[in-house]
């Protein structure tokens, strides 16, 4: 019985959409025009991506001296909010702009990035919608996938990284997005078509190795599951659900003693894990440990693994 069958989560899939979420967006901005302005605006978005939000906001205040009601720096100082963290400030100053200027997509598109950091998947996903709408913006398109992949909705999720995909098919953010929707909607081998898209453009992209290895472990190809997940580890050492997802490989494999190995280390990586206790405990089982493998049970329920109730019922009486 295969018992660690865990999908990628949000989180992880946060990580790696990092850049795009970060990057501020461009937007025909309203107000007063001048080459002092643009000048002012141009190296404040230089610092915001560099990092340096205190001089990117001195420079937006400049913009508001010369014109208070310039859009331009009004937006400045809310992507100012979110390179700093500060999501809740953003998205209260980005509201009333959003409420005078109803049909500018990167005010929408700003807010949208600022509630998907937030965790607040329909909040963003209705603002993402909006800003499509208006301009259809490659990276709007591909944060609303996203959206529409976190709050469930795989198909439509696919859809609009398919419209992505057509115009940047040099980049692999719409083949891995698309590979993760398909693989919730059980289509392992069509997840792996488009995993294996997104490997050949990123090579490095140690994520897209590791659900690949998951899509071939439910396939009950685990030699071809193993290659992958080896390939995710070469490039991320400390990937504790690698390991995890490797241990129940060695598991399956009879390898129990290097199932063994890789479960302490996922242990050291995260104590908190209910995966890699319950992998150990069937392994320690298996050669006759049952005192260790009793403990790893009742552990691995403690910690919310329901699947540990049947070891414990039919080897720790």
């Amino acid at each position: 019985m295969i018992c660690n069958l865990f999908f990628i989560t949000p989180t992880i899939a946060q990580q790696v959409f990092e850049d795009i979420v970060y990057e501020p967006v461009s937007i025909e901005y309203e107000g007063v025009h001048s080459p002092v302005i643009q000048d002012y605006a141009d190296r404040a978005f230089v610092a915001i991506k560099n990092y340096h939000s205190k001089t990117a906001q001195e420079l937006f205040d400049s913009i508001l001296i010369i014109d208070k009601h310039n859009l331009l720096g009004l937006y400045g100082l809310a992507a100012c909010k979110h390179a700093d963290g500060d999501y809740e400030a953003a998205i209260e100053a980005l509201t009333p702009l959003i409420n005078v200027n109803p049909k500018n997509a990167g005010l929408f598109s700003l807010r949208a990035r600022c509630f998907m950091v937030l965790d607040n998947m329909p909040k963003a996903l209705e603002d993402f919608k909006i800003a499509v709408e208006l301009t259809a913006d490659e990276k709007d398109i591909l944060s609303l996938s996203e959206c529409l992949f976190y709050t469930g909705d795989y198909a439509a999720s696919i859809l609009e990284a398919d419209k992505f995909s057509l115009k940047q098919n040099k980049k692999p953010d719409g083949f891995f997005v698309k590979g993760l929707a398909k693989s919730e909607l059980k289509d392992f081998l069509g997840a792996n078509e488009e995993l294996k898209k997104a490997i050949d453009i990123d090579p490095e992209n140690s994520t897209a190795y590791f659900q690949m290895a998951r899509n071939f472990l439910l396939l009950k190809e685990t030699n071809k599951a193993m290659k992958q997940i080896n390939k995710a580890l070469e490039l991320d050492t400390k990937n504790a659900q690698a390991l995890d997802l490797r241990a129940e490989l060695k598991y399956l494999n009879h390898d129990y003693s290097n199932a063994i190995i890789d479960c302490n280390r996922v242990i050291q990586l995260d104590d908190e894990t209910k995966y890699a206790y319950l992998t150990r405990g069937k392994s320690y089982n298996k050669m006759g440990l049952k005192k260790d493998a009793c403990a790893d049970f009742k552990k691995a329920l403690e910690l919310g693994n329901s699947d540990a109730t049947e070891q414990l019922t039919k080897y720790c009486k």
